[in-house]
């Protein structure tokens, strides 16, 4: 994703041929956070039997706040 206004770096400033060839030097991160606890939970179990009978919870993270970390970034 091309970067605009300020938004975090893909890469650094300087970018090495590489991060230049493949744009990561220009880009910027789009994060997404999906909860899969079903699927993932009964994945687990099916390869780790010791967990069938394990109470696990779930624990979603919190939405990814882009500006928040691209102001964060530039603070510090």
């Amino acid at each position: 994703m091309e970067r605009k206004d300020g938004e975090l770096r893909a890469g650094p400033v300087i970018p090495l041929i590489d991060q230049a060839a493949t744009g990561f030097s220009g880009g910027t991160w789009n994060i997404s956070v999906s909860d899969q606890f079903d699927a993932d939970v009964a994945e687990f179990k099916k390869d780790f039997p010791a967990l069938t009978n394990a109470s696990i919870e779930r624990e979603v993270l919190p939405a990814w706040d882009k500006q928040k970390a691209t102001d964060w970034w530039a603070n510090h």
